[in-house]
């Protein structure tokens, strides 16, 4: 029996990291470090990204499945709650992931540090 082949693309962390920073005209040096570009108390991206973007399963060393989120963006309840400041993270990761993913299928990207 013969499957046919299909490949898939798998996008490191960083890389994906590295696009949002540009997407939001920062530097990665501030991804967790968000404060001293908005200012107020200490405001690390990172975080943001494990409590609502990335999959739980995650750890080091993983590849995961992650989803496009740009209906989500629009209900301010969903994950902005006390982070509006994180609005231009969650728009840029959407941009992206729509980008990577038109269809909604779902791009894998390994995690590892």
């Amino acid at each position: 029996m013969n499957v046919p082949y299909e490949e898939c693309r798998v996008y490191d962390w960083f890389e994906l990291q590295k696009a949002i920073c540009e997407v939001m005209g920062i530097s990665e040096l501030y991804f967790r470090d968000y404060h001293r570009v908005v200012g107020g108390k200490y405001k690390d991206l990172w975080h943001v990204a494990l409590e609502t973007i990335v999959p739980h399963e995650m750890k080091n060393d993983t590849i995961v499945t992650m989803w496009p989120v740009e209906d989500q963006i629009e209900d301010d309840g969903f994950w902005l709650k006390d982070r509006v400041w994180a609005r231009p993270f969650f728009e840029a990761y959407a941009s992206l992931a729509k980008e990577i993913d038109p269809e909604h299928a779902g791009f894998l990207v390994r995690f590892s540090w």
